[in-house]
């Protein structure tokens, strides 16, 4: 049994959960009811529109910003130090720091690190300045060809 290409496109439209046609007579509406249609369409155009929306995978939406008091920077000569709640800023005040930043802030870093963190800055210096397995591959074929230019020499 052959099916209508009527029968085909309600099955196709069914099993793609699509609606099924459906036509909307607006020859015998007014004015005012054709634009209360087209409200009630678009009130249900934006709600659905969060589904429908597109965005980049490698930049995914970022949430808006939202102020939140700590971790806050506290300020004493050219030094920060970090509040991570109320009771850390409370002590950090006592102890002579301030909120308020001071109009010139020099920022060395290098002489405000713990001897832990210098020690790992090292080590990772060390590891980045390593050269590239590239690098060695290449030096290693070098010294093939200069070994094997001398066992040439030789023979």
């Amino acid at each position: 049994m052959s099916l209508s290409d009527e029968q085909k496109q309600v099955q196709q439209r069914a099993a793609y959960g699509l609606p099924q046609s459906q036509s909307i007579d607006v020859s015998g509406m007014s004015h005012e009811q054709v634009e209360a249609l087209r409200s009630v369409l678009f009130q249900h155009d934006a709600q659905h529109a969060a589904m429908t929306r597109e965005f980049d995978l490698n930049k995914p939406p970022v949430p808006p910003y939202r102020y939140q008091e700590f971790p806050r920077l506290v300020y004493r000569d050219s030094k920060t130090a970090l509040a991570n709640n109320a009771d850390e800023l409370e002590e950090l005040l006592a102890r002579d720091w301030s909120i308020t930043s001071p109009a010139v802030m020099e920022v060395n870093l290098g002489d405000e690190l713990s001897p832990a963190i210098m020690a790992e800055v090292n080590a990772l210096d060390r590891e980045a300045r390593k050269p590239s397995r590239d690098e060695l591959e290449r030096q290693l074929e070098k010294l093939k060809a200069e070994n094997e230019a001398l066992k040439q020499k030789r023979k």
